[in-house]
């Protein structure tokens, strides 16, 4: 009885003549003449009455089999492709959703070549494409199909791309996230794809402003870099430099926080909601501004002369705003690829939290152990070629040096809370250190930052707050020095052993512990490779 039961829909299902999606099962014969086939569905497609949605649905569905079975060869059509096209025009002017995909999705099919997407924008197919797009009524898999037609014109020919559909993408680009619109984040990655390949059609219609927009509301770090990258691709090429506004364009992500009372979404911002939102704006500007000066484009923009944004960007650390303050240095430690410290009053605490030397996850029996703590703690051994690294840092830091970084970091230390100031003193210890390691000797001026600090721990003209800060910022700097001294300490006696620098008698370390000497047979071999 059950096996009754369970098959007695599968009967009526058939009975119905339909499958899981309510189309009507059109039977297709292959073997019959092409010409036969395409007449019977382009009839059925195009007739007003008689025929039901779901019938026609099943020709469409057909059409695409047998477009695929026989090939794109005019003579075996019966047809011409504008005839054809004018037909299937007709269904994305049906009542029904699924009839209006089925003929999207027929449409892309038929789109093989420049000769057959030039007869469709003739006809003026693209504004019932950007009406599909545009049209929000739980249509989820129509404007799905509408938007992989959109696709397949930039794929086979960029440069004809209509901007009637343009302005239906840019549109629900800029407005779909205050409206619900789950099609965004796909529409923006097209709006992405054709910047890159027809920047002139984006940048006439508004499109780069709606990607920089989308770039300040995506916290995602790999959509966000990979928005920004758009808008530094075309700033690195001089025949599209000529699309992004000077001055305008890029510094649009910097609003966040040279705009003290930015609300990104004013109108749909609720009083309550106004700080989380100021820190997702935070989050995704620092990761744009990340993004933009690990890129020769980007770093070019932001640091040539004049009313820069590098300027901007130190300029905001005479400010006392601590919530600017707090987003520009952890923006300053990504730049510099350095570990953000522990928020602490304690500064030996902080500097203890980003100490390479320190244990980390990785470093277990079960990760990457020996091999994971050598990568930090051991010195590279390759003395006669650069670090390609250290000409990048070296290059950023010199730029932020001469726009006066290290200044504003003394007045960051001296004029902000105690967490802040750890923080900041500890940053301002490591870009000393590096610039002492990688920049040349003819950059060395950057060292008069630290008269300045010394003038005002010892100066009495200004509050006995401000003094005392500056004095502690100078111990806690010598302490840092001091530590940076010592260099870094293997945590493990493998790596302590392997050092190069480690003076101690390899006998001596094998004594130390008994029954292993087939390990320190294999340390032994290990670090003559080394």
């Amino acid at each position: 009885m059950a096996a009754s039961f369970r098959g007695r829909p599968i009967r009526s299902l058939r009975m119905r003549g339909r499958n899981d999606s309510g189309e009507e099962n059109v039977p297709l014969d292959l073997t019959r003449e092409p010409s036969e086939n395409f007449r019977e569905i382009v009839q059925n497609v195009a007739k007003p009455h008689g025929v039901s949605n779901m019938r026609k649905l099943g020709h469409l569905n057909n059409f695409i089999k047998l477009l695929c079975s026989v090939g794109h060869q005019e003579e075996k059509f019966g047809f011409t492709y504008e005839e054809i096209i004018v037909c299937l025009r007709l269904a994305l002017l049906n009542e029904a959703k699924e009839v209006r995909a089925a003929g999207l999705r027929a449409l892309r099919y038929l789109i093989k070549d420049t000769n057959v997407l030039q007869k469709v924008l003739r006809l003026q197919v693209d504004y019932l494409i950007s009406r599909c797009i545009d049209i929000q009524q739980s249509n989820e898999g129509e404007r799905t199909q509408a938007l992989r037609l959109v696709r397949k014109i930039i794929t086979v020919n960029a440069m004809l791309f209509p901007t009637s559909i343009a302005n239906s993408l840019i549109a629900v680009g800029t407005d779909g996230l205050q409206e619900r619109d789950r099609m965004v984040r796909a529409a923006i990655a097209i709006v992405c794809e054709l910047a890159l390949k027809n920047p002139e059609v984006v940048a006439k219609r508004g499109g780069l402003s709606t990607i920089l927009k989308s770039v300040i509301d995506c916290q995602l770090s790999r959509i966000n870099e990979a928005l920004i990258t758009t808008i530094l691709h075309l700033l690195n090429h001089p025949h599209t430099r000529q699309f992004v506004r000077v001055d305008v364009e890029l510094e649009q992500i910097l609003a966040p926080f040279t705009d003290f009372h930015y609300r990104h979404n004013a109108a749909d911002t609720a009083e309550g909601q106004l700080k989380e939102d100021r820190e997702s704006r935070f989050l995704s500007s620092r990761m744009a501004i990340v993004a933009a000066f690990r890129s020769w484009s980007g770093i070019i923009n932001l640091c040539k002369a004049g009313n820069s944004g590098i300027q901007s960007l130190i300029g905001l650390l005479c400010i006392p705003n601590m919530e600017v303050r707090k987003g520009l240095l952890e923006v300053l430690y990504e730049i510099f690829r350095l570990p953000v410290p522990i928020v602490t009053h304690d500064f030996t605490e902080a500097l203890l939290s980003v100490d390479p030397a320190r244990f980390q996850d990785t470093w277990r029996l079960s990760d990457g152990f020996v091999a994971a703590e050598a990568k930090v703690i051991l010195p590279h051994r390759a003395r006669s070629r650069p670090d390609l690294m250290d000409n990048y840092l070296a290059f950023v830091l010199s730029a932020f040096i001469t726009n006066g970084l290290l200044e504003g970091i003394v007045e960051v230390v001296t004029s902000s809370d105690d967490q802040l100031a750890v923080r900041a003193t500890i940053l301002l210890g490591e870009l000393l250190h590096m610039a002492n390691t990688i920049l040349p000797h003819s950059h060395s001026h950057h060292l008069h930052c630290l008269p300045t600090l010394i003038n005002m721990a010892a100066s009495f003209d200004i509050s006995q707050e401000k003094r005392l800060r500056a004095s502690a910022a100078v111990n806690n700097l010598k302490r840092f020095h001091e530590k940076k001294k010592k260099g870094l300490k293997p945590y493990s006696l493998c790596t302590w052993i392997t050092s190069s620098e480690n003076q101690f008698p390899l006998k001596t370390a094998e004594s130390l512990i008994h029954g292993h000497s087939e390990t320190f047979m294999l340390l032994r071999t290990q670090k003559k490779h080394l």
